[in-house]
């Protein structure tokens, strides 16, 4: 392997995040990655990529139906508020992983242009998604993530969400999608 890099402005950061997660697993000890600065200063600090490769770890465990795999990403003790059409819903989380449809159906969320907020060891991302089945939408909407950062690792420690069936407004697509 050689040197590269990366002008995370040009990017959407949770691909990024993901890109360099892949790498570090093909070539554990062999991946580093920081930060210089170039004309202008990265919109994406290294916080902010390891919460994005937390997030696109969870979408891979609902893309894999991985439950177990989800709730070792998920706070004891964490609650889902999702409003699906208007109607409010609290899963807790040791229920949440089980709200995953069986069957051999592709699941694929994926988030729009995210929103992230890092102060030491809480975060938050803020995200239009889609989330398909078998390639069409199923529902769509706004999920604001937390997350805490224990023992060097990100956790997610509530979801809200406002999924919806209806029609999307003109214009969702617009933001880079990031998938899994």
């Amino acid at each position: 392997m050689g040197g590269g890099g990366v002008m995370l402005s040009n990017q959407a950061p949770l691909a990024v995040a993901e890109q360099f997660g892949v790498l570090h697993e093909l070539n554990p000890g062999r991946i580093d990655m920081g930060d210089g600065r170039g004309g202008f200063r990265s919109r994406v600090s290294k916080d902010e990529l390891e919460v994005l490769d937390a997030v696109a770890r969870l979408l891979d465990t609902v893309a894999r139906r991985d439950k177990e795999g989800m709730r070792a990403l998920l706070v004891p003790g964490g609650v889902s508020v999702r409003s699906r059409d208007h109607e409010v819903q609290l899963v807790p989380f040791a229920d949440f992983p089980d709200l995953l449809p069986g069957g051999t159906a592709e699941l694929d969320e994926r988030f729009h242009d995210p929103l992230v907020r890092v102060d030491d060891d809480i975060a938050m991302v803020w995200a239009h998604y889609d989330f398909l089945v078998d390639g069409a939408v199923h529902h769509w909407g706004t999920n604001i993530l937390s997350l805490l950062k224990q023992s060097g690792e990100w956790r997610v420690s509530s979801i809200a969400d406002n999924g919806r069936t209806t029609a999307r407004p003109r214009g969702w697509e617009r933001a880079e999608a990031v998938a899994p």
